[in-house]
């Protein structure tokens, strides 16, 4: 899961203390920051990002599929038509 890290890195880039309550599960990730910043700067902006890093990473995803994995289809069997349809 990307989200958590990007998430604990980007809060810290805009200056929010960032911790972990002892003894809590280790992927909660806890800020201190005004309600007001949160809502208005800080949980609009990650959404944001983190949208484009999600499209990013399908890109490469499907990229590196078609060049690396499935580059040579060569012994594919080719078929006339698609199937038929019920």
């Amino acid at each position: 899961m990307v989200s958590a890290p990007f998430f604990w890195r980007f809060a810290a880039d805009m200056g929010c203390g960032r911790f972990v309550i002892a003894g809590s599960d280790a992927t909660r990730v806890m800020v201190r920051a005004s309600r007001g910043f949160v809502d208005r700067v800080l949980l609009p902006e990650f959404t944001e990002l983190e949208g484009a890093l999600q499209v990013y990473l399908h890109e490469v995803t499907l990229r590196v599929i078609r060049e690396e994995i499935y580059d040579d289809a060569s012994d594919a069997q080719e078929v006339p038509d698609a199937l038929p349809s019920h």
